[in-house]
Order: structure tokens, then C-alpha cells, then sequence
């Protein structure tokens, strides 16, 4: 999942640690992001598996 973050919002390990350590919102998060311009390209599905 975090590799699907970073590219998402450029965020690496530490940068998502610090931020939940930062107990930030979801604003927040998306405002500090950089979001990934090819984002809107992808129309495809995310599945999850335990």
C-alpha cells in the first residue's frame, strides 16, 4: 500500500510516518501531497488481499 501512496502523492515511508505521527487530517494529507499528474489516467481497480 505505501508504494501505491508514494506514487500517488510523492510521500515516501518517513514523510507517511511523520505524518501520522502528526496526527494530521485528511485535508491535510491532500494538501501537503503532490499529486501524481498521471493519477487521472488510471481508471483500472485496487484490489486488496489479506
Amino acid at each position: 500500500m505505501h508504494q501505491v501512496i508514494e506514487w500517488l502523492t510523492g510521500f515516501d515511508d518517513k514523510k507517511i510516518k511523520e505524518l501520522i505521527d502528526r496526527r494530521i487530517t485528511f485535508e491535510t494529507f491532500f494538501t501537503e501531497a503532490k499529486l501524481n499528474q498521471k493519477a487521472g489516467n488510471n481508471w483500472g481497480n485496487l484490489r486488496l488481499s489479506n
